[in-house]
């Protein structure tokens, strides 16, 4: 097949699971023996080219008929079988998928995040935009964590989503969403996608070689060192459990976390090294304050053998095995984190096998790769 994937790349300063799975996917697609062709922009060029260029794009995040004609025109160059759109924002946005249906093109987008349904001050439901009415919706909304950065960037980005779904252009632009997560379907199903354009496939690892390594005596945190991974908050409550911790990661947060008894930093370190430490701990520590799609961290963590604590809720709360492949705690409840960790210290040791036989059976890339193929022929029907 020619497939045709087309992704906005996050900042290269910053760590981006989003990055790194659409790189996966295209290596795994191409070692199949399908002919993957990319269309990519950068963050970093929009960021280089500064705030007029940025505020330019985002002043045509509601549609400019030019550029779904020089889309079409690509499609038609390049005469893909599938177009397969990862984060469309702020340079693609639905025009690509118009595009690809002029062109008779089937559309596949993965959903990462939450922004088809939200931006920082509203979200879709039956496709209309709403503002929260009480705490709990304010709650909501802020976990979706779409986090546009500003005012007048959300304002338009309101706009935006507000008009495409006023046209009901995800319905009709777009063959398949993928979702990662049941929890993922559900909140995109209420917004307002068809059911029947909704398909769930997780992400995945390739792993050379797993790790055998003796049990390990702390617990470990692998991630980005910012306000949406919850670590200053972890780091404050953590003294509570008498547990080690291992914090694997750098970000903006590294330098005004403190350093405590028991807490050890290793700082941003390659996949492999990931993979040793990870094998080596009990278990897999998260404390999000966002709703995580399908997290590579906890794919990770069963490569390795190793269970994982996550607040319940979002991604993790239906990939995770209560007792099987970890334990979920009430977010922000802390003594129901400590009792929960002090729980899964104990219970860890004897869930190794299964979380590896977890990862064998459902997170490979040749698991993966079924998948896809066979959501691409879904549509090419």
């Amino acid at each position: 097949m020619r497939i045709l994937v087309a992704h906005h790349r996050y900042q290269s300063a910053l760590p981006s699971g989003e990055n790194a799975v659409v790189d996966r996917e295209a290596e795994l697609l191409t070692s199949a023996g399908h002919h993957v062709i990319r269309m990519e922009t950068h963050a970093d060029d929009l960021i280089r080219r500064g705030w007029r260029c940025q505020l330019d794009v985002a002043c045509k995040l509601a549609g400019a008929r030019f550029s779904r004609q020089d889309f079409a025109q690509r499609i038609a160059v390049i005469a893909p079988d599938i177009v397969h759109i990862h984060n469309p924002w702020p340079t693609f946005t639905f025009e690509l998928a118009l595009a690809a249906k002029l062109q008779h093109v089937p559309c596949v987008q993965t959903l990462h995040n939450y922004r088809l349904i939200a931006t920082d001050s509203h979200w879709i439901r039956d496709r209309k935009a709403q503002r929260p009415q009480s705490n709990s919706d304010q709650a909501h909304l802020r976990r979706l964590g779409t986090d546009h950065g500003g005012g007048l960037r959300n304002h338009l980005y309101t706009h935006a989503l507000k008009q495409w779904w006023t046209n009901n252009a995800p319905n009709l632009c777009t063959d398949r969403f993928i979702c990662l997560t049941e929890f993922q379907r559900r909140q995109i199903t209420a917004a307002g996608v068809l059911k029947n354009k909704i398909v769930i496939k997780p992400n995945f690892l390739q792993v050379n070689e797993l790790i055998d390594a003796p049990l390990g005596n702390s617990a470990i945190f692998v991630g980005r060192l910012d306000d949406t991974k919850g670590i200053r908050e972890l780091i404050a409550n953590w003294d509570a459990t008498s547990i080690p911790l291992s914090v694997v990661g750098d970000g903006p947060l590294r330098s005004s976390l403190p350093n405590k008894s028991g807490i050890t930093y290793h700082g941003r370190i390659p996949l492999k090294q990931v993979l040793y430490h990870m094998a080596r701990s009990r278990f897999l520590v998260m404390n999000s304050q966002v709703y995580e799609g399908f997290p590579l961290t906890i794919i990770e963590a069963l490569a390795s053998g190793i269970p994982t604590l996550a607040p319940h809720m979002g991604g993790p709360q239906d990939i995770i095995e209560q007792g099987r492949t970890g334990r979920t705690f009430v977010p922000g409840d802390w003594r129901n984190m400590k009792s929960q960790a002090l729980r899964l210290w104990q219970e860890a040791p004897n869930l190794r096998a299964h979380c590896r036989e977890t990862f064998l059976s459902q997170y490979t890339p040749q698991a993966n790769l079924r998948q896809l193929e066979a959501i691409y022929r879904s549509v090419l029907q």
